[in-house]
């Protein structure tokens, strides 16, 4: 772009009011906004040109081209072909033709076309509009979804995906305490700048819509109105599976909405509004909710299978005012068991934590809980005792944040800890039953809790946990809460999310519902097996055979302990992996990584996998569920802004999944992390094993939101650069059912490629013939050398062209 020529063509068409800003700036933001308004002009020609060239090819040629259907590098490959291209004569004096035309070589016929209605637009771009103007915009956007809404209800085979290809994101994702920010208001917010350290509180005034991502028209506590651009609220994108009753329920109008750090920036329409595109830049404070009715919502969502959108339902009916006196209970008994049992301190204070992150207090003595048990380990335990210790001094960082540990947790060390606080899984229903004859505490929960702090301050902490148990069992919400937690530890296994099942079932014990104990025992033992943790489950189900545990202690431990697999290799080359069994959401896939591979540093390709045994031909390698999935029906299809070539609506789904979950889940943050964002990327050595499993980055009985990893640990990762990882690291393929699927697994993304492979990406089916999408298997397809890399054919999965240039 020739700045000159663009600069000119700013001062000449914008608005005099815009022009006056932008003189207010220095050099570096000048350059910001000159390339946010050239982004803007070359998109909106690019656009509009492939709209002309698709009319005038169909008017030659109405049997070849569909219109709705127009690939523009194809289009204008076909129009160079047709029509004369010429260059930049120098006689028209228009900057705007001058910058755009060294990046569209079109015929002198379609800048006609293009200019005028570019040049009308321009005197809008960036002007702030009137209270008036936003909301009829807003108007128009709704009226607008609703009748697309409608083609896409009488089109039942029509499926629509949208997706933004804009060129101006905020750089980086909001990772601070919200605490230390600052109120501002949308008056005081810099053009394409990120407004480090401030917040904005708003309201949503209208209904919400759907274009390429969820508008939101707010006010401000100034009564300045606003347009939200919400990216990735939501798993699948804006027009993903439940779009509709997620952003209705989520942005409903009267919604409280809280924007950190946020990006005010200019819209392709000309409108300024605020892009957000990680999740965890937005809080929302749902109106009018009660526990029981988002519960109801939740409860909804699951049965139709959106787990993403049961989740958040779940989440919010913990946040509500209802829960602070159970909130304060747990709090109290945590100390209260301190000194007496800190095991058991150490789960009321992580789920203090579940339902209330910020509780400091709960956190110190989470920290503390674990450094007790560390201190009063058996002395022939030592190692034992150390595991202890360096959990704890890790968990010392959080509440408030300290010194980085400078000894790191191993898997084994977590493993060690959360061993001894799933002992005694019932133990905890037990206790809380044989408190229930005690009526001297009081009538209510408030007032059992007081009476049991008089007896703490006393000394007698055993009557005090007797009084914090029946406060607990005197708060009208602590059955739905306890539900709820329950409910979330299931959802959490259908995410995958298997730390954070075993933290919500754990949780969920802490109240005694004696109904749930089964279920709890059946969750925790089903995310252990997630996470590789065998074991650790069948020893958690053998003990726990007291009461309702007995029945799903024995259901669990009659399941097979793991699958085999058949493996084919056909003479066309390819391969599949065939399981033999129902697996199912009792019994999922282990994840599998062989023991003789090993991640090295490779010449030339950064690193690579290598084989540290020789091994025969058809050896799987690697059955590797998907970090995330984006699965599109054959009938879908993807629309985009700014008419450039773009990927299918699985890879889109796929980019929203994960930008989605990385905002608020930690390890998948850090798993993407490790993936190389560009070719060649030089990246530390990652193990395919630690990709997998047991995390030692987890603090045990947390969830894996960012809050509850000590602060060197936090991943952060932009939009832009997760669409990078997604683009180098995702394999697409069909299934049997012949829908199209996209996804990230990442221990199978090490493999290095090769026209000459020694193994292949293979499917999993299952022996009735139906397809596993959301499992990726690698296998030897030859025999291979000890010492020798291990490399796949990318091209059996994603077309090597398309994505890296190869020719193969």
């Amino acid at each position: 772009m020739s700045d000159l020529h663009i600069l000119e063509a700013f001062r000449r068409y914008c608005h005099p009011e815009v022009v006056n800003e932008f003189q207010q700036l220095g050099p570096e933001n000048q350059q910001v906004w000159l390339n946010a308004f050239f982004a803007t002009c070359h998109n909106s020609a690019v656009t509009a040109a492939a709209d002309r060239v698709a009319e005038r090819l169909y008017l030659a040629n109405p049997q070849t081209l569909d219109p709705s259907d127009a690939d523009l590098p194809s289009m204008l490959a076909q129009m160079q072909s047709s029509y004369p291209i010429r260059g930049e004569t120098g006689a028209d004096p228009c900057p705007l033709l001058r910058a755009l035309q060294p990046h569209m070589k079109l015929d002198q016929s379609y800048w006609a076309d293009l200019l005028g209605p570019l040049r009308d637009f321009l005197p809008s771009w960036g002007r702030k509009r009137t209270r008036q103007e936003l909301r009829r915009r807003h108007e128009m956007g709704v009226l607008h979804h609703k009748g697309w809404q409608a083609i896409l209800s009488q089109n039942s085979d029509l499926k629509a995906l949208k997706r933004s290809d804009a060129t101006t994101q905020k750089p980086t994702a909001f990772m601070k305490s919200w605490t230390s920010l600052v109120p501002s208001c949308f008056a005081d917010l810099p053009l394409f700048m990120v407004a480090k350290g401030k917040v904005v509180h708003c309201t949503v005034i209208d209904h919400p819509f759907v274009s390429t991502a969820i508008q939101v028209l707010v006010e401000d506590d100034q009564g300045q109105l606003m347009s939200l651009q919400l990216y990735n609220q939501l798993p699948e994108g804006a027009f993903g599976g439940f779009s509709a009753d997620g952003v209705t329920s989520k942005f409903a109008k009267g919604t409280k909405v809280s924007i950190a750090e946020p990006f005010l920036k200019i819209m392709n329409d000309g409108y300024r509004g605020i892009r957000v595109d990680a999740p965890s830049d937005v809080r929302v404070s749902l109106v009018d909710s009660d526990m029981t009715s988002l519960k109801t919502a939740g409860n909804s969502a699951f049965s139709k299978g959106q787990f993403d959108l049961a989740k958040e339902q779940y989440l919010a009916a913990l946040e509500v005012a209802e829960a602070e006196e159970i909130t304060m209970c747990l709090a109290n008994r945590a100390q209260a068991f301190l000194e007496i049992d800190p095991v058991e301190a150490c789960k009321d204070a992580a789920t203090t934590l579940l339902l209330r992150p910020a509780h400091q207090k709960a956190g110190l003595r989470y920290a503390a809980a674990l450094k007790r048990c560390a201190e009063h380990w058996p002395k022939e335990g030592e190692e034992e005792r150390r595991s202890w210790m360096l959990v704890a001094k890790r968990a010392a960082t959080l509440y408030p944040a300290g010194a980085q540990v400078e000894q790191s947790v191993t898997r084994q060390d977590i493993r060690v800890v959360l061993a001894t606080l799933l002992c005694g899984f019932a133990d905890g229903l037990k206790f809380y039953q044989s408190t229930l004859d005690f009526e001297i505490f009081g009538e209510s929960a408030a007032q059992c809790r007081e009476e049991a702090n008089r007896q703490y301050k006393a000394g007698d902490k055993l009557k005090a946990i007797t009084g914090y148990t029946l406060g607990l069992a005197k708060a009208g919400c602590a059955k739905t809460i306890a539900m709820l937690l329950s409910n979330l530890s299931e959802v959490s296994l259908r995410l995958r999310e298997s730390h954070n099942a075993v933290a919500f079932a754990v949780a969920a014990t802490r109240f005694g519902v004696a109904d749930l104990s089964g279920k709890l025992l059946s969750r925790t033992c089903r995310a252990l097996e997630q996470l590789g943790e065998r074991a650790l489950a069948m020893e958690l189900a053998r003990v726990s055979t007291d009461g309702a545990c007995a029945e799903a202690s024995k259901e669990f431990l009659r399941l097979p302990e793991t699958y085999s697999f058949r493996t084919r290799v056909y003479t066309n080359g390819v391969a599949k992996a065939i399981v033999d069994g129902a697996v199912s959401n009792s019994k999922p896939l282990p994840e599998i990584v062989h023991h003789r591979i090993k991640a090295v540093p490779v010449a030339g390709k950064g690193r690579g996998v290598i084989a540290t045994e020789a091994m025969e031909s058809g050896e799987l390698l690697i059955v590797a569920y998907a970090l995330s999935l984006g699965l599109a029906a054959k009938d879908e299809f993807l629309q985009i802004t700014s008419g450039r070539a773009h990927q299918g609506a699985s890879t889109a789904k796929l980019v929203s999944r994960l930008a989605y979950s990385a905002s608020s889940n930690n390890e998948v943050a850090w798993i993407l992390s490790q993936l190389c964002a560009k070719p060649g990327e030089s990246k530390e050595t990652v193990q395919p094993c630690e990709l997998v499993g047991l995390s030692p980055r987890w603090m045990p009985l947390l969830l894996q939101q960012h809050c509850f990893y000590p602060s060197h640990e936090r991943v952060s990762l932009a939009k832009p650069t997760i669409d990078s990882i997604i683009t180098i690291n995702s394999h697409g393929s069909r299934t049997v059912e012949g829908a199209k699927y996209s996804g990230v697994f990442p221990s199978a993304c090490l493999f290095n490629h090769s026209s000459d492979a020694n193994c292949g990406f293979v499917s999993v089916e299952l022996a009735d013939g139906s397809s596993l999408p959301e499992v990726l298997a690698v296998m030897t397809m030859r025999a291979v050398k000890e010492g020798e890399e291990l490399c796949v054919r990318y091209s059996e999965i994603m077309p090597l062209e398309n994505t890296w240039g190869i020719k193969d």
